[in-house]
Order: C-alpha cells, then sequence, then structure tokens
C-alpha cells in the first residue's frame, strides 16, 4: 500500500476469545493495513498461533483491576472491552499519537457508497479518508463509519452526520481528557 493509502494512526483491536475467528484482524490483512490486537495475557499463546508476535499487545491487568464497573458484581461478570479501549487509549498516547482507532474484532469488512452503489474497499483508502476528513475540522473529538445495516444503498444520507453514535470502529482524539 502507498503511504498516502495508509491510515495515519495506529489501530488497535481489543479482542477475546476469537483467536480463531476474529474478522477485523484478517480484513485488514487483506487490505494491507497494520493494526494491533489486544488480547489478555492467558490468551496470548492462543493468538499467537493464529497472528503474528509483532501484532500482539498484551492487557496491562491493572487496566481491569482499576476500571469502574458502575455496580456491584466487580470481577464476577466481564468487564467487556472497556479496560482495552482505556488501554489502548494510554497506549497510543504514550506513543506520540494525536488519534487512534478502536475497532471491534467482528468487522468482516469495509465498504463505502458512490453513485447509490456499495463498493467494498481493498486498502486503506477509507480509514485514511477519515482520518484526513477529522484533520480538516478542530471540534471532532470520535468519529468512525457508518453501519452498513443503517445506510441501505437506496438512503440519501449525507457523507457525515454530526451528533450521532458511534459503535464498533472509532476513531478518537488523544488529546481529551478520560
Amino acid at each position: 500500500m502507498t503511504a498516502d493509502r495508509a491510515p495515519l494512526w495506529p489501530i488497535l483491536i481489543p479482542s477475546k476469545g476469537r483467536a480463531a475467528i476474529a474478522l477485523t484482524p484478517r480484513s485488514l490483512d487483506a487490505y494491507g493495513v497494520p493494526y494491533r490486537l489486544i488480547v489478555e495475557e492467558q490468551e496470548r499463546e492462543e493468538y499467537a498461533r493464529h497472528f503474528p508476535e509483532d501484532r500482539l499487545v498484551t492487557l496491562d491487568p491493572n487496566y481491569k483491576r482499576d476500571y469502574e464497573l458502575c455496580d456491584d458484581l466487580g470481577l464476577s461478570k466481564s468487564t467487556g472491552p472497556g479496560p482495552a479501549r482505556n488501554f489502548a487509549w494510554d497506549l497510543t498516547v504514550a506513543e506520540g499519537a494525536d488519534w487512534h482507532w478502536v475497532m471491534d474484532d467482528n468487522i468482516r469488512c469495509f465498504r463505502y457508497r458512490a453513485t447509490g452503489l456499495r463498493h467494498e474497499v481493498t486498502d486503506g483508502t477509507g480509514i485514511r479518508a477519515m482520518e484526513e476528513f477529522c484533520l480538516r475540522y478542530r471540534n471532532i473529538a470520535m468519529a468512525g463509519p457508518q453501519y452498513e445495516m443503517f445506510n441501505p444503498p437506496a438512503n440519501d444520507l449525507p457523507p457525515y452526520i454530526t451528533g450521532t453514535r458511534i459503535y464498533s470502529c472509532n476513531l478518537i482524539r488523544n488529546s481529551l481528557s478520560m
């Protein structure tokens, strides 16, 4: 992939229990887009059977221990991806990145819509385009693509929507305070 099509910012993918079936890293591999998987220590060996070691980052267990769960159940239930997302943020800040991506591990592909038709991306151009769009403005804190199911081909959605939710694929400005 040429440098002008490569994403500008680090992409991190929290993943748990899906070493053999995680879709997002496989999609990004097909596009030639770099990323890192955030995995828990007890699953690292399993993930290493499916992904190169340099793609794996082990979650610091303090992020799970210190995560505010907003309930009285503590670690008796899953914390979800929150600790890994906070870890990704701190990691990319420490690396000097101005922004970072956090993507769910179940994204099958990325598509864009043009002239009413959906087209699958074949490289990092779509991710890079979202980054460059955000860099035009100082008041964007978080951005991401729309789910395909919320954007049917017959729909006439504008190219961007302000003040809406972003779920599974988040571009986050690192200068925000948590």
